[in-house]
């Protein structure tokens, strides 16, 4: 449910860096390497729908986050409920979709504002 195909850029916030992929980070943690804070990621299709996220594991999930599913940036799904199924499994229950049981690791993408023009990077 998570993909890289968008991405135009990673920073740190924290130490005010851009970041790159395996060198600064990594993509089974999303977090900076230096300072382990979660880094942000700028995301932009064809389409013009350009957004800051950063991504959590499952269990990291609350209650109005913002998710992303798949390879499309133009549907968001807010996050109504977010608990343990057990046996290392997370239950969500996203609006307009449905409630599924994954991984309580497994990453998802998760707005947290958005942006224009082209960033430089």
């Amino acid at each position: 449910m998570l993909t890289q195909a968008w991405d135009k850029g990673y920073e740190c916030p924290q130490c005010e860096k851009n970041l790159t992929l395996d060198e600064d980070f990594s993509n089974r943690t999303w977090l900076c390497a230096k300072c382990s804070n979660p880094i942000h990621i700028h995301v932009a299709d064809d389409k013009g729908n350009a957004y800051t996220l950063v991504r959590k594991p499952a269990r990291l999930l609350q209650l109005r986050d913002l998710v992303l599913l798949g390879a499309k940036l133009d549907k968001d799904y807010p996050v109504l409920s977010s608990q343990s199924a057990g046996k290392g499994q997370w239950r969500l229950a996203l609006k307009e979709y449905r409630a599924i049981t994954v991984d309580a690791d497994q990453h998802y993408s998760v707005i947290i504002g958005g942006w224009s023009g082209t960033p430089s990077y």
